[in-house]
């Protein structure tokens, strides 16, 4: 869920610049799958940003 901060024992991994070209380029931001969903995490404070289908 948006705004939802992951625990510290979900692994994230940056996301790549090539990924980032179609928004505003967003330094930490990460993404890791949760419940087979890829989400979209601000790795400062966990806090997932987007859920994507």
């Amino acid at each position: 869920m948006v705004g939802t901060a992951l625990p510290q024992t979900v692994e994230t991994y940056e996301v790549p610049d090539t990924v980032v070209t179609t928004t505003k380029q967003r330094t930490g931001w990460h993404y890791a799958v949760v419940n087979n969903r890829t989400v979209i995490v601000d790795n400062r404070t966990r806090k997932v940003i987007e859920v994507l289908n």
